[in-house]
């Protein structure tokens, strides 16, 4: 098991890269892991109220952006 303190961030090769760049993607590597590894959409009931929805919405519709950010990314497109 690795330490709870160590954070991979898979996007990212062993060159230097600008803090900003490295907290979005670090951001959005907790997201994935989350999303991913702790199976959050599918780990919880939500629809208990009507916040709780619009959450479960914002978690899909962030990992769908991250997904077509890298897709352009590894396509040699410079994403916004």
């Amino acid at each position: 098991m690795q330490p709870a303190n160590h954070l991979h961030i898979k996007t990212f090769d062993e060159q230097w890269a600008d803090k900003d760049r490295v907290m979005l993607h670090a951001c959005f590597q907790l997201l994935t892991d989350c999303l991913e590894q702790e199976q959050l959409l599918a780990s919880r009931e939500w629809r208990h109220t009507e916040a709780e929805q619009h959450a479960r919405q914002e978690f899909a519709t962030l990992a769908q952006w991250w997904q077509q950010r890298q897709a352009q990314e590894q396509q040699g497109l410079d994403p916004i």
